[in-house]
């Protein structure tokens, strides 16, 4: 119950950082582990999305930062920040043009830089169904900790799925393929399937997994295959 105060309140004065004008929509998300006694282990998680229409053009920026200690050592800690504008070609039709920037020195890499351009889909976009496809091409500039730098032109496949079960309940998933166009077996899977209930009208719980595969790490030694289990506290507004 305490740390369900804590992240109800870290929750909201994290979405209240951003512009209250009302057409901007944002969800923010927190997830907080602590653990003591002959187990000392903390691992904090925040994440935050918001999005704007501005006629044919939806604006939408967020990101998120993980961080993780084991015995006041930090054996965790990735970010990102990313920001897209999609123009609509029609009610099913649309163009994008995004930016990430990301870090993870743990997966060997500091610095990522990740440039999309490309076409997406509407397949579905019911009141219970909501699906997206996207197809396009990605420039990575990656800063490794080896302080060498990668250049890599990727193809980028994207898919996710929104089914509302019911009035409270809803699961998601969502799956991205990277092929570089250049060398033959480097490729990454990102994917994540997650069941959100709600709360209230503003807050909802949800319990999520996150997997990331890439066939040839950013260096020697790093593990292929990350995933990561939350339980956390979305808040909608």
């Amino acid at each position: 119950m305490k740390n369900l105060k804590l992240m109800t309140l870290v929750v909201s004065s994290f979405a209240l950082c951003y512009p209250s004008f009302a057409q901007w929509k944002n969800t923010s998300e927190v997830s907080i582990l602590n653990s003591g006694g002959n187990t000392d282990v903390s691992v904090y998680n925040l994440k935050s999305e918001s999005s704007v229409e501005l006629g044919k053009h939806k604006l939408s920026l967020g990101g998120h930062y993980t961080l993780g200690e084991a015995d006041s050592t930090v054996d965790a800690r990735n970010w990102d920040i990313h920001v897209q504008d999609r123009y609509a070609l029609s009610d099913k039709w649309g163009v994008f043009l995004g930016e990430k920037v990301e870090g993870d020195r743990f997966k060997g890499f500091v610095t990522r830089y990740n440039t999309d351009i490309g076409g997406a889909y509407k397949l579905y976009n019911t009141d219970k169904f909501k699906s997206n496809l996207e197809l396009g091409f990605r420039y990575v500039v990656e800063e490794k900790v080896t302080n060498d730098y990668a250049h890599d032109n990727q193809i980028r496949l994207f898919a996710d799925l929104d089914h509302k079960l019911n009035e409270t309940v809803s699961w998601k998933f969502y799956s991205e393929f990277l092929k570089d166009i250049e060398v033959g077996d480097a490729w990454e899977l990102n994917f994540g399937p997650s069941l959100v209930a709600s709360l209230s009208s503003t807050f909802s719980l949800k319990v999520g997994y996150e997997g990331e595969y890439r066939n040839l790490p950013a260096v020697q030694g790093a593990r292929k295959f990350d995933y990561k289990y939350t339980t956390g506290l979305i808040a909608n507004f």
